[in-house]
C-alpha cells in the first residue's frame, strides 16, 4: 500500500538550497544569508539538514558563516531558484519503504528559467546521500507545494496549478485525479482547494 506522509510527521532530514550571488537575492545576499544562517542552525539543532550548495567554493563560504554542526551535510548542484519546496522530490511510503517521487518542474508554468531546477532531483540521485534510494520518475508537471496530505489518505491539491494549461494541457481533471490516486495512495479522498501557487 502507498501512503503520502503528512508534513508534521517525523522525517529523516530537511533539505534547503542556499542562495548565491547569481540568484534572485544577489542585491540583498548578506541580509538573506543572515536569515538562512538562523534557519539552518535552528534546524540542525534538532535534526539532519542537507544544504544544496552550488560548488566547493560556495560550500566553503557557507561553512565560514554558519556554526559547525555534525547534523549538516552538503550536496553540490546548480539551481535556478532556491524554492525547493516546489522542485525537490515528494516522498511516499510503499509498503513501509520510502520512495522518492520525481515530477517535472516547468518554472511555474514557464514563467521563469527552470532547466536546472527540473534537473535537480537527477543530480541529487548521483550524490552519496541519495544513491540507491528507491525512486520513480513521472512525466507530469507537479509542484511540491501544490499538494498536501494528512498522512491518512486525504490529498489536497490546487485546480489553478494542475488544471492550468501551462502545466499539463493534455490532461483532464479526472485523469489528474487518477494519477494522484495511483501515485499517493490507493483509494484516498482527493479534493481541490482554491489556493494559489508561489507565483
Amino acid at each position: 500500500m502507498t501512503r503520502f506522509p503528512a508534513e508534521w510527521e517525523s522525517q529523516s532530514a530537511v533539505l534547503i538550497a542556499w542562495p548565491n550571488a547569481d540568484g534572485d537575492f544577489s542585491r540583498y545576499l548578506n541580509d538573506v544569508e543572515q536569515a538562512y544562517c538562523f534557519i539552518a542552525q535552528t534546524i540542525a539543532e534538532h535534526q539532519r539538514l542537507i544544504i544544496v550548495a552550488k560548488d566547493d567554493e560556495h560550500q566553503r563560504h557557507i561553512q565560514d558563516i554558519i556554526d559547525i554542526n555534525a547534523n549538516i551535510s552538503y550536496v553540490h548542484a546548480d539551481i535556478n531558484d532556491i524554492w525547493v519546496r516546489d522542485t525537490v522530490f515528494l516522498t511516499v511510503e510503499e509498503d513501509g519503504i520510502t520512495q522518492l517521487c520525481n515530477f517535472r518542474f516547468n518554472g511555474w508554468g514557464g514563467k521563469y528559467a527552470h532547466d536546472l531546477d527540473n534537473a535537480l532531483n537527477q543530480r541529487l540521485l548521483t550524490s552519496p546521500l541519495f544513491q540507491g534510494k528507491a525512486h520513480q520518475h513521472y512525466d507530469f508537471v507537479l509542484e511540491g507545494g501544490s499538494v498536501e496530505s494528512d498522512g491518512a489518505g486525504t490529498v489536497l491539491t490546487t485546480k489553478q496549478c494542475l488544471l492550468n494549461p501551462n502545466r499539463n494541457p493534455r490532461y483532464q481533471q479526472a485523469e489528474i485525479e487518477q494519477l494522484l490516486l495511483r501515485t499517493f495512495r490507493r483509494n484516498p479522498c482527493v479534493m481541490a482547494r482554491p489556493t494559489k501557487s508561489k507565483r
